[in-house]
Parts: structure tokens; sequence; C-alpha cells
């Protein structure tokens, strides 16, 4: 028996589309891997299927891979029904529903997007919430459906054998440089996590106007503030809290 547990295929591409990749990729992948395929046309198709999922991974263990093959971009996915008529589904809404599987199941898996204008990863780290992921993997430019099937049968197979981590990342990129495969780990993921809340929640300009904030409701609250309460929230606002946010944050994330 082979490292893998199952893949879940969630495929929703047009009615032109060349190749359906998705289903391609079960094809193949199925003959050495337990998979299990579900081609959605809605965002309420795409999750109930999360829902499924999610339900069937209750008190068992194992690694175990979630894979959806559609047409993203930076601001989500795209799900196309019989008329190509489309339901765009944000990286936010997508990553709560992740994180149901995993509070759900205590299974954190490894989540790749074959999606043809590429990923959002930092969209997908959510702050100050546990992280749902292992790995998370997928490319940052559009892509050939064929490259999709052959890179991703790759990785899958070799993550079934128990080849090691980086070789396999580099063996698929090497391979299949047109799909220009990234592979992030729970812990890549938590300093992208970690780097993008610095750049909007602790800049200069951003910390004063919390600490203005709190000052204004001290002051509606009792009238005034006395110069201890002042020294206590600019300690509060150094770089040594900043760590403390750090640490806090960190904690979360691997919970």
């Amino acid at each position: 028996m082979g490292h893998i547990a199952k893949v879940f295929i969630i495929q929703s591409l047009k009615t032109t589309d060349k190749l359906k990749s998705g289903e391609e990729l079960n094809k193949q992948l199925s003959t050495t891997i337990l998979t299990d395929f579900k081609n959605v046309e809605t965002d309420e198709e795409l999750f109930a299927q999360l829902d499924k999922i999610k339900d069937e991974l209750k008190g068992k263990t194992g690694q175990y891979i979630l894979h959806f093959d559609c047409h993203g971009n930076k601001g989500g996915i795209g799900v196309f029904d019989k008329l190509d008529h489309s339901h765009f589904i944000s990286w936010e809404d997508l990553r709560d529903k992740l994180r149901e599987i995993y509070l759900a199941s205590d299974i954190k898996p490894i989540v790749s997007f074959s999606s043809c204008e590429g990923f959002n990863v930092a969209k997908l780290v959510a702050n100050f919430k546990p992280c749902p992921y292992y790995l998370i993997t997928g490319s940052f430019k559009k892509i050939g459906f064929q490259d999709s099937v052959d890179g991703y049968l790759t990785f899958y197979r070799n993550i079934d054998v128990g080849k090691d981590y980086m070789e396999n990342v580099k063996e698929v990129r090497d391979k299949f440089p047109k799909l220009d495969f990234a592979s992030f780990t729970a812990e890549q993921l938590f300093h992208i996590g970690w780097t993008s809340y610095l750049r909007v929640e602790l800049t200069p300009e951003r910390i004063n106007e919390r600490k203005e904030c709190i000052k204004a409701e001290i002051i509606a609250l009792v009238g005034t503030i006395t110069k201890e309460q002042e020294e206590f929230l600019n300690k509060q606002f150094t770089n040594q809290a900043a760590n403390e946010h750090y640490d806090r944050y960190r904690e979360i994330f691997f919970s």
C-alpha cells in the first residue's frame, strides 16, 4: 500500500476546453491510487462536494489530496456549467471551506490547484487562523492541460512511493517547465502569511491609527487619558509587541 490514502479530484472546465484534464488525471491515476472524481457545474455543487469530503475524512488518518482542476485568477476560481455560464468563488471563501475540513477531521490534506490562470497563495492563508494544508501546489501562469495531467501524475505517484519531497518538486519542474509548478509547505505558508500581515496590519501608519482609535475610545469613556495610560499604549505597539504578535500568529497557525 502506498503513502496516499486517497486523491479527491474536483473538475470544472468549459465545454470548449480541448482536454478535460481532471478526468484524464483521474483515469490514469486511479490505476495505482484510490481516487474520487467529481465534475461540478456550480458553486453550490463544489461546496457540497467539499462538505462530503469533510464528512468522509472524520475519524480517518493518512495522507489525502484535494485536487482542483479549473480556471482561476488572482481573485479566485471559476466554475462552469454546460452552457459555460461561470460561477465565481473567491480564494477567501474557498480557504474557509478547506479549514472546515481540517477542523472537523484533524487532517491537513495536500491541496493542489491546476488552474489555467494561476492561483493566489497569499489569499489562501488567513491571519490568526489554523493552517488547514499540509502542502499547497499550483502554477502562477497559464498552463496547458496536458502539462497539468503529466506533471501532477508524476508528482502524486512520487508521493505515493515515498520519494523525497524536494527531489519530487525538482523532477516535476525539470520535466514539465511549462507547468511552472510551485509547491509550498506549511512552514513556507506561515512566512507568506506573516509577511502579508506585517505589510497590511503592522505598518507605522496602521499601528498609529490603531493606537489613536484606542485613545479615542478611552477618552470617550472617561473623558481623558492619563500619561501612564498613554505610555502603556506606546509600549504595546513597540517591536516587542510585534514579536508577541509573531509568537501568537505562529502558535495559532500550527494549531
